[in-house]
């Protein structure tokens, strides 16, 4: 299970949360955190995560302040990092691939759900060919629907990610520096995959974001909090971008 957070302290709150679901809910496989940065001091030393491994990466093209760019270029350093020797070892493990202000509300075990040349992960809701060709330069790679579509949380095998982890890096930034829009890298992790030709299969109710209408799916067994959570009146209640760890919640009761 990989994940990377920046240098922000509110990534931090996230790390922990996400880290403390992953033993609550029993989840099997070895967590990795990617963390981006390299002025770590006395002061504000590495989060190291404490039931995990890991791996502090460069802080990648701070001169564009492109919030994305530390994740696809964490994605490829992390491959680079590894040994040939382990990488061809574990080339069919199955990695599964997490934004940072995800939980797991249940274990979710992919491994024999997911072979070589394959990627399941939850559908993009909303995609647009539209929006696939305007922030990708490889345009033609563009899917006509959804249907292939995927985002964040998503499973592949080890050796399929490696092979895709450059060409997203390179494909997300072209996109950012074609459109400017801090997303592109969701389209080149879809661009990137047919490319290679990997049959890409998606589910509904895989990592649910909390204003979606599938919302309250408890069958699923990763939440992604991205949105603001309001209570019936529209009164915004809580935001992982102000809250402050670990300030008093309000009563869950209240949201919607």
């Amino acid at each position: 299970v990989v994940y990377s957070i920046g240098d922000e302290r509110r990534q931090e709150w996230h790390a922990e949360l996400l880290d403390f679901s992953f033993q609550k809910v029993h989840q099997p496989g070895t967590l990795i955190r990617l963390v981006s940065g390299d002025h770590w001091s006395d002061e504000r030393r590495v989060p190291v995560s404490a039931i995990g491994h890991t791996l502090v990466t460069p802080l990648f093209h701070p001169e564009l302040r492109w919030p994305v760019a530390n994740k696809v270029g964490a994605l490829q350093y992390l491959f680079e990092a590894l040994s040939e020797e382990h990488k061809l070892r574990n080339r069919n493990a199955t990695i599964l691939f997490l934004d940072p202000d995800m939980i797991f509300a249940h274990a979710w075990n992919p491994s024999q759900l997911v072979k070589k040349g394959e990627i399941l992960g939850q559908r993009w809701f909303g995609y647009g060919k539209h929006y696939c060709l305007n922030s990708s330069i490889l345009g033609e790679w563009c899917p006509e629907d959804d249907e292939p579509c995927f985002m964040y949380p998503f499973a592949m095998t080890l050796g399929d990610i490696e092979k895709l982890a450059p060409g997203i890096a390179q494909q997300a930034m072209s996109g950012y520096q074609k459109c400017g829009d801090w997303m592109t890298d969701m389209t080149a992790f879809v661009t990137a995959a047919a490319m290679e030709g990997l049959r890409v299969s998606t589910l509904d109710g895989l990592g649910l974001c909390n204003t979606w209408e599938n919302r309250d799916d408890e069958s699923a067994p990763i939440l992604h909090y991205c949105q603001a959570i309001k209570d019936s009146s529209g009164v915004e209640i809580l935001n992982k971008n102000s809250y402050t760890a670990w300030q008093p919640v309000p009563d869950p009761a209240l949201s919607t």
